[in-house]
């Protein structure tokens, strides 16, 4: 794994700190889908991270990739500006919070999951919510899909008072 996944968020964290209008002691990060592995990423290598919500990502993308239908996995090498599918597939093993990557999260995390999610299984979630080092929170909802998309009435005000609280 790479020791730098808090870099571009520890940057921003920087000029945070520079601002007197804002309390940079005070930052939190929240993650979508793919994102849901990049927040928790960042939370383990970025300690000035306060709280931290991963909504349906993956614990780690490599055996989720190749899951996906052909245009996702297409989008994610475009994205990630690999030239093959095969750099791509490596790639996505190294989005991954396993081998004690996890355990170095000390920040509050909120681990949001759909249990009809299709796209990230929500046993992903639960390994996250297992092997993070500091206090979780692990919501499932029953109905909802991926990202809970179709229950956004529920998830969004979640997420948004459960960041407020503990940004306190």
């Amino acid at each position: 794994i790479r020791p730098d996944w808090g870099r571009v968020i520890g940057a921003v964290i920087d000029v945070l700190e520079r601002r007197s209008d804002i309390d940079a002691g005070k930052v939190g990060i929240v993650g979508q889908s793919l994102g849901a592995i990049y927040a928790p990423l960042a939370a383990a290598f970025e300690p000035r991270l306060k709280a931290c919500v991963a909504n349906c990502g993956p614990f780690n993308f490599g055996p989720v990739l190749p899951q996906l239908p052909a245009v996702s996995q297409d989008l994610f090498r475009i994205r990630a500006r690999l030239k093959t599918m095969n750099e791509a597939f490596a790639f996505a093993h190294r989005l991954s919070l396993e081998n004690g990557v996890a355990a170095q999260i000390k920040c509050p995390l909120l681990v949001l999951f759909g249990a009809g999610d299709r796209i990230v299984p929500p046993s992903e979630g639960e390994k996250l919510a297992k092997a993070a080092g500091g206090p979780v929170d692990f919501v499932v909802y029953d109905e909802g899909n991926h990202v809970c998309f179709n229950i956004p009435y529920k998830f969004r005000p979640l997420t948004a008072d459960w960041m407020a609280e503990r940004l306190a």
